[in-house]
C-alpha cells in the first residue's frame, strides 16, 4: 500500500510541474501589466494630481497565472480621508469622474458601489500591438489588503514549496488553476475567491501536515523595538486591526519536512475532501493550530448587515467559514452558498478519487485540471431587471449586491448570492460525461 501511494505521489508532483509551465503568465503579460498600471496611475493623476495606485495581490505575491487580474487600491495621499462614510457620500465624485475619465480612454469600466467597498472595475481589450485581453480591478478603502499581501509574500519566500502549492490549488496560481479549471473559484458565483484558497493552503502548511512546512507568523513575541505601524493599522473612524506578523524569515529554522508537492498536494486534498468538518469549523491561521468553531465565532446563522457603500448590504454567510487574519470579524468565504460548498466539497472528493486511481497516473493527469462543464452566464440583477428578465430562470440568477472586494487575489471579488445552479446529482453526471468517465473513480 505504502508504494502504491509513493506511486501516486511521483505522478502527482510530475503532473505538478506541467501545471506550473502552463499556468505560469508569460514575460510578455507580465510586462504589459506593468505598463497598463503606469497608464491607469498618469490617468489617476489627471483626476487628481496626489493619486496613486497600490498594486496587490497575486502579481506582488508571485502566485499569479496566465490572464490573472491586476488588482490595485486608489489613494489619494495622506491629506485625502478616505474613511467608509466620506465613500458613500453623495459628494465623494473621484470613483464617479475616474470611470468617465477610463471610458473616455477606451476602457470598458464599470463602477460597482453596491460592494463592502467600493470596485471600479475595467478591461483592455487585446490588440495587434497587445495580445492580451487585460482586466483591472480598481479599489478604494481597501488598504488592509495590502498588509495580506505582503504576508502572503513572506510566507512564500519561508519555502520555495508554497508558491507551488498555490500554483497548484488557485485559479491563478496550481492549487489556483485545479480551482480555476474546475470553476470553483468564482464568488460571483457562490465558490471560493483566491485569497479563500490562499488561506486554506497556508492552514494546512503550518497547522496539519506533519512536521510543518512553515512556521506560523503571527504568534511570534512582538519586538520591543517594533514600529507601531508594523503592529496595529487603523482605518478612518473606529476600527482598528492587528497587523503584526514576523518578518525576518532569514532568522527562521528550515523546516525539517521533506515531502515533495506532490505529497503535500495529496495531503490538502485528502484532508478538505474527508477531515476538515465544513459545518463546525473555522479555518483561522493566526492562531495556535489554526481552527477555531463557529459556534467560539457567533458564526452560526447567516447575517445581513449595511455595507459600508450607499444603499448597500452585505449577506455574511457561514456554510464555510475562513477567517481573515486581520480583519477577524471577516469571513473570507462568506460568499460560498449552499450550492458552491457542495461543488467545493465534491471536487476536493473527486480530486481524491482521481489521484488514488491506479493506472500509472493517466486518469489523474488527464482529468484532474480537466475544464469543468460550462457554467450557465452570469448576469447582474439590474442588467437582467432593465432586460424584464423576471426572475431569471433562463439564465444566472443573481442576489443581493454587486460583489466585494477585500483581500488577495488578494483579490476577493463577490456576488452577494448566486443561485440557478445545476443541482449536485446532474452537476456531477455532468461532469462525468464531459470526461467520458463512466465508473467509480473511488478505486484504490
Amino acid at each position: 500500500m505504502e508504494q502504491i501511494s509513493a506511486e501516486q505521489n511521483h505522478y502527482l508532483n510530475d503532473f505538478s510541474k506541467l501545471i506550473i509551465a502552463e499556468a505560469a503568465p508569460p514575460a510578455a503579460e507580465i510586462s504589459v501589466k506593468h505598463t497598463l498600471l503606469k497608464r491607469l496611475e498618469a490617468i489617476c493623476k489627471e483626476v487628481s494630481p496626489d493619486a496613486q495606485l497600490i498594486p496587490f495581490g497575486s502579481l506582488v505575491t508571485g502566485f499569479a497565472t496566465a490572464s490573472s487580474d491586476l488588482d490595485v487600491i486608489f489613494t489619494v495621499g495622506p491629506h485625502f480621508d478616505q474613511s467608509p462614510d466620506d465613500l458613500s457620500s453623495p459628494d465623494f465624485r473621484i470613483p464617479h469622474i475616474l470611470e468617465s475619465k477610463l471610458q473616455e480612454e477606451g476602457f470598458d469600466a464599470t463602477l460597482l458601489t453596491k460592494t463592502r467597498v467600493p470596485i471600479l472595475k475595467l478591461v483592455q481589450n487585446a490588440t495587434d500591438e497587445n495580445p492580451f485581453d487585460l482586466h483591472c480591478d480598481i479599489g478604494f478603502s481597501n488598504h488592509l489588503a495590502v498588509f495580506n499581501t505582503n504576508m502572503l509574500l513572506t510566507y512564500s519566500k519561508c519555502d520555495p514549496r508554497v508558491k507551488k502549492m498555490m500554483i497548484s490549488v488557485k485559479s491563478r496560481s496550481k492549487i489556483k488553476w485545479w480551482a480555476k479549471k474546475r470553476h470553483i473559484n468564482n464568488t460571483y458565483r457562490g465558490t471560493l475567491s483566491s485569497y479563500g484558497y490562499s488561506l486554506i493552503v497556508l492552514h494546512y502548511l503550518i497547522n496539519i501536515v506533519k512536521p510543518a512546512v512553515l512556521p506560523n507568523l503571527q504568534v511570534f513575541p512582538v519586538p520591543e523595538d517594533t514600529p507601531t505601524t508594523e503592529i496595529v493599522f487603523e482605518e478612518a473612524g473606529d476600527d482598528i486591526f492587528d497587523i503584526w506578523f514576523y518578518k525576518d524569515i532569514n532568522a527562521l529554522s528550515k523546516s525539517s519536512n521533506t515531502m515533495h508537492v506532490g505529497e503535500l498536494l495529496r495531503g490538502f486534498f485528502e484532508y478538505y475532501a474527508y477531515t476538515f468538518q465544513w459545518g463546525r469549523e473555522v479555518v483561522s491561521i493566526r492562531t495556535e493550530g489554526g481552527l477555531l468553531t463557529k459556534q467560539e465565532k457567533g458564526w452560526v446563522t447567516a447575517v445581513v448587515r449595511p455595507g459600508k457603500t450607499e444603499n448597500s448590504e452585505v449577506k455574511n454567510r457561514y456554510l464555510f467559514a475562513v477567517e481573515d487574519p486581520f480583519e477577524i470579524e471577516h469571513n473570507v468565504s462568506r460568499t460560498c452558498n449552499g450550492p458552491g460548498v457542495g461543488r467545493i466539497k465534491e471536487e476536493f472528493r473527486r480530486a481524491v478519487r482521481l489521484i488514488r486511481y491506479r493506472d500509472g497516473g493517466k486518469t489523474m493527469s488527464e482529468c484532474l485540471c480537466m475544464e469543468a462543464p460550462p457554467e450557465r452566464p452570469w448576469v447582474r440583477r439590474e442588467d437582467r431587471d432593465k432586460a424584464g428578465g423576471g426572475d431569471g430562470r433562463s439564465g444566472e440568477r443573481s442576489g443581493h449586491g454587486e460583489g466585494e472586494k477585500r483581500g488577495e487575489d488578494t483579490g476577493e471579488g463577490s456576488h452577494e448570492e448566486t443561485r440557478g445552479y445545476v443541482g449536485m446529482g446532474e452537476f456531477q453526471g455532468e461532469m462525468l460525461k464531459h470526461e467520458g468517465l463512466s465508473v467509480d473513480l473511488g478505486v484504490v
